[in-house]
């Protein structure tokens, strides 16, 4: 008989990017072996959230439930006190700060990736990954483009996002501009979100960890006063199948409508709390975001 056995559990509970990268990227390749030769662990001890395994609405947790992500296992509760002692005859604890890069020798695989994608997606009732067929049967299919600007965020807000969508829908008026408010809105909710997007145009933030929830050929453009958090990892663009827009971020006048050319910039603050986008840049993003699906879709159409 197997020996009783515990999963320390600790991640970022208030941290959706930091609980996907430095805690569930650790796990997944153990859990694609523990799901077919069988979990080695009886009891789940969460560190970070009580209920983590059964009613907690935590991105991470909730996301881990609908993967079944530690088979049967129990959770152990556990009191906030420095005066218990918990004692374990076989406890395992999962690794903390992966390698962003994700390139650490565990590393996750396309494989690994694509089927826990395909069974988070199929417990949350999401478009596939592979969207060809949706296009073949519907020739009529909108762009659909996803953005967020962060308003309630202490840095990397972006303040006229809705100047200039209203200023371009007019020389796009097939492209569906889907303007989020508030991603404080249950995980489901948000998967489905993004999963609904052929493009996600959004300020800088955690809220982009829900990039696991795209269909395949997804366009991003991840705007940050600094270095975008995801979107700029050419590994984890590949795991999912997407590809990134870069955009430049400046805290002068170098990002200006008086510019020549179309470059695709923002102008932060000194203290970075928030940008603008000039009106050339967004229009010239949203072109090149149109024909690149444009095209995708086309090909797809082209191969029947």
């Amino acid at each position: 008989q197997r020996a009783l056995s515990t999963l320390l559990l600790s991640f970022k509970a208030n941290d959706r990017e930091s609980s996907l990268f430095d805690t569930l990227f650790t796990y997944l390749p153990y859990w694609h072996v523990y799901r077919k030769e069988g979990y080695p662990f009886n009891n789940v001890f969460s560190k970070s959230v009580q209920g983590c395994l059964s009613h907690s609405r935590n991105w991470f947790c909730e996301l881990t439930h609908q993967m079944g992500a530690f088979g049967y296992a129990r959770e152990t509760n556990w009191e906030e006190s420095h005066a218990t002692l918990y004692c374990f005859k076989n406890l395992y604890y999962n690794q903390l700060e992966y390698q962003r890069t994700l390139s650490h020798p565990r590393q996750i695989t396309k494989q690994i990736m694509d089927e826990f994608r395909d069974e988070v997606f199929n417990h949350f009732g999401l478009r596939p990954r592979d969207r060809k067929e949706m296009i073949e049967k519907d020739r009529k299919l909108a762009t659909r483009i996803l953005l967020f600007a962060n308003k309630s965020g202490d840095k990397n807000r972006w303040d006229n996002l809705d100047q200039l969508v209203r200023k371009v829908k007019g020389k796009h008026p097939h492209v569906d501009f889907h303007i989020v408010q508030d991603f404080d809105i249950p995980i489901a909710e948000q998967a489905r979100l993004f999963n609904s997007a052929d493009a996600v145009v959004m300020a800088t933030g955690d809220h982009m960890a829900n990039s696991i929830f795209v269909s395949d050929d997804t366009i991003f453009a991840e705007l940050a006063c600094g270095s975008p958090s995801l979107t700029n990892n050419p590994r984890f663009m590949e795991l999912i199948a997407g590809s990134s827009t870069s955009v430049d971020s400046y805290t002068t006048s170098s990002c200006s409508e008086s510019r020549s050319d179309a470059a695709l910039c923002i102008t932060c603050l000194q203290d970075k709390s928030s940008f603008t986008m000039p009106s050339a840049s967004f229009e010239a993003l949203i072109d090149d975001i149109v024909k690149r699906h444009s095209g995708k879709t086309s090909v797809v159409r082209d191969e029947r």
